[in-house]
């Protein structure tokens, strides 16, 4: 009797396990034709429904993020992994600019405490030797007459370039000489230049003076050498340009000054009750200081508060009002490549 109890329990137990066989090859087949009906890919294992189910997930969190869909699923889920607002990162990824190999790049820039625009990232890797590689790789202007031309320790000016609308200066100057080629500048900036003198006497009673402004390459040429020669090479290019790499060359920079700080150039303008007012109104008038403080590492120049750069009203006016240099500005709002 009690052999028969065993064989009967062991057939119910048999019985059981068959039905739950059943239930899962069920349950199985019905995933598999789903899956099917859907055009998903075919599960065999518990393993590959799970990785399903989470690969679906990860593509739902991805559908709901403005990444175009032409990039694959891993390409988008590395773009989303940088954590930038959804506008942010459309605009960065539908750009023809734009390259997922510099993504690093760009997110750095776009979460850096400037508020760069995303124009700024994609320009910054586009031409990456605006603001870096000092004299490495340099490229010569191609419209040197822009108002805006960059000119800077990688972009140089043709040595024979010469401003077609050089005048004389009509503010007080340094040495008053119209043989001397430092009291010219391009017309549009010497008439900047006297509203700019006549608004500092008219509202604050200041006397500024304008030392250098037009210089050509071959006076460039004996200007840095000399420097070289008297200071060495580092120091030269700390306070002086290499011939072609000179704003000065543009016709649209001046170097000012005051009796205050006995008609010299140095950094002690800056802290002059003139050298006050010019960093904070020049740009009414069109001018931006060059190399402002603090950005050395950017400009390759040291401070330099007497050295203006003409480049028009709006652009100084937002460079001002944004903290910006003129690269800065170029790669935001301009493309380098048409000036």
């Amino acid at each position: 009797m009690a052999k028969k109890n065993v064989v009967i329990k062991r057939k119910k137990k048999k019985l059981i396990l068959i039905r739950l066989s059943i239930i899962s090859l069920i349950l199985l087949t019905s995933i598999i034709y789903v899956a099917t009906i859907l055009n998903k890919p075919h599960f065999t294992t518990q393993a590959q429904t799970i990785e399903y189910l989470n690969d679906s997930l990860i593509v739902s969190n991805l559908e709901t993020r403005s990444i175009p869909n032409r990039f694959s699923t891993e390409q988008r889920e590395y773009l989303a992994s940088f954590n930038l607002p959804d506008e942010t990162l459309e605009q960065l990824t539908s750009s023809p600019k734009f390259n997922i190999d510099s993504m690093q790049t760009y997110a750095n820039i776009l979460k850096s405490n400037r508020n760069y625009s995303v124009q700024y990232a994609l320009n910054y890797v586009l031409y990456p030797n605006v603001k870096t590689n000092f004299y490495k790789d340099t490229v010569e202007v191609a419209h040197p007459d822009n108002l805006l031309v960059l000119v800077n320790k990688n972009y140089r000016l043709p040595s024979d370039y010469i401003p077609s609308d050089l005048v004389y200066l009509n503010v007080p100057l340094y040495r008053p000489d119209t043989n001397n080629e430092a009291n010219y500048l391009r017309k549009v900036a010497a008439d900047a230049l006297s509203s700019l003198f006549s608004a500092a006497n008219q509202e604050k009673g200041y006397a500024l003076i304008a030392r250098s402004g037009y210089r050509s390459y071959k006076t460039q040429v004996n200007l840095y050498n000399n420097y070289v020669s008297t200071n060495g090479q580092q120091y030269a290019d700390s306070y002086s340009a290499r011939a072609g790499h000179s704003e000065h060359q543009t016709g649209l920079t001046i170097d000012i000054t005051a009796k205050s700080v006995n008609e010299g150039l140095s950094q002690t303008f800056g802290q002059s009750k003139e050298g006050a007012w010019v960093a904070e109104n020049a740009h009414r008038f069109g001018f931006i200081i060059r190399y402002p403080q603090g950005r050395t590492a950017e400009t390759g120049y040291e401070y330099e508060p007497w050295h203006l750069r003409y480049v028009g009203v709006d652009a100084a006016t937002y460079i001002y009002e944004n903290n910006l240099i003129l690269e800065d500005y170029l790669l935001e709002k301009g493309d380098i490549g048409s000036l």
